[in-house]
């Protein structure tokens, strides 16, 4: 969606219709210029609906994980009942959409007394022109070509491949295949190599189909490893592995360890867990990806409810429902950092997650006393 919204603000910026750039000087000569800030909208749309729309979902990490530590270790406890996850996750993401909505609008969108609200009312007082630019472009591309036939195909495989992966609600291929631990990565790794590896035109089976090929010669990749190396933000990709490399230093530091102590010591009640737990998702989400963070720091978080006294839940339910404010820096989330890299957005545009209000249940009606929890084991 990222890559469509740019050719679709590509197209009408060459028509006249929205400045797809601002006039702000970029840091150095030459460097790529920064999105108008109607362009930084749209992007950030597209990365909130994406954070927005795993919220409600069981199957989706870091709600995934969060499920399956219930399972783990609460065997003899309460299961996440769907009530549950609704208070958890449902209330987080309606107060997100309406946060969403303001702050996309009036910052980006031109609702605010600001000086690129010109921008948008041209624009929107000119729907005529966004049609024609749309229908020429249209006209211009003609049918689909086999190269947009598979291509299409693919994405749909890829969609198909992560989806099956495991859904949590029948066994997928990760489940069936039964090696060693393999998430999302993993599939498209696989279909990128697919990719690479079929050919864009008919010229391999030449003699298996009734159209000749237009050029005889060496057929190309559906994907070629200049076109990935060019359009890859391989900054943003670094800046994203150093996001999770800060989750591991948390853990051979003893980081983590020493923070959920510091709970425990001071023997913090139901009340301040929730704005303790709350807190510290929200901070470390600003530094690291959510899924990581939920699958190493969670664990400890039920082991303190639990020498709490308040439940395992206590402090373990309001820190991952905080985690879903991924909308706060591009390392938050991998599909934030992408869209970052390619929009050339800056991390202070994704600060809306400090406004959004992070509304959590608690459980503490589970006291067992049966599991054991990693980095933090009890004593």
């Amino acid at each position: 969606m990222m890559k469509v919204s740019q050719a679709i603000l590509f197209e009408l910026n060459n028509v006249g219709v929205i400045n797809m750039y601002s006039e702000e000087e970029p840091y150095e000569r030459g460097a790529k210029p920064y999105p108008s800030l109607p362009a930084a909208g749209i992007y950030l749309t597209i990365c909130y609906s994406a954070t927005i729309g795993a919220m409600p979902s069981p199957f989706q990490d870091p709600n995934g994980i969060f499920m399956d530590l219930f399972k783990s270790y609460m065997p003899d406890g309460p299961k996440p009942s769907a009530l549950s996850f609704a208070k958890v996750f449902l209330a987080p993401l309606i107060l997100g959409l309406v946060v969403v909505a303001f702050w996309i609008n009036i910052i980006f969108f031109g609702l605010g007394d600001r000086s690129f609200k010109r921008d948008v009312v041209e624009g929107a007082t000119n729907p005529r022109s966004v049609k024609e630019a749309i229908e020429e472009k249209k006209e211009e591309m003609g049918s689909w070509t086999t190269y947009t036939k598979l291509a299409t195909v693919l994405i749909i495989v890829s969609i198909f491949v992560i989806v099956t992966r495991r859904p949590m609600i029948f066994d997928g291929w990760y489940d069936v295949l039964k090696r060693k631990p393999c998430g999302v990565s993993v599939a498209s790794i696989a279909m990128t190599i697919v990719f690479f590896a079929v050919p864009a035109n008919y010229l391999f089976c030449r003699y298996y189909m009734c159209t000749e090929p237009s050029k005889v010669g060496a057929a190309p990749s559906c994907l070629g490893w200049k076109t990935v190396n060019a359009n890859t933000p391989w900054g943003s990709i670094f800046f994203l592995a150093a996001a999770l490399a800060s989750v591991y230093s948390g853990i051979h530091s003893k980081f983590y360890t020493l923070l959920i102590d510091t709970f425990v010591r001071n023997g913090i009640d139901k009340a301040a867990c929730f704005w303790y737990g709350s807190l510290v998702g929200m901070i470390l989400t600003i530094l690291s990806p959510a899924t990581a963070l939920a699958k190493y720091v969670i664990p400890g978080m039920f082991l303190a409810g639990y020498k709490l006294e308040s439940g395992p839940g206590a402090l373990a339910v309001p820190f991952a429902a905080a985690l879903h404010n991924q909308f706060m820096l591009p390392c938050s989330t991998p599909a934030n950092t992408i869209i970052a890299g390619w929009g050339n957005l800056r991390p202070y545009q994704f600060l809306l997650g400090g406004i959004v209000p992070t509304i959590c249940y608690n459980d503490s009606s589970y006291n067992g006393n049966n599991f054991t929890l990693w980095p933090v084991k009890p004593t």
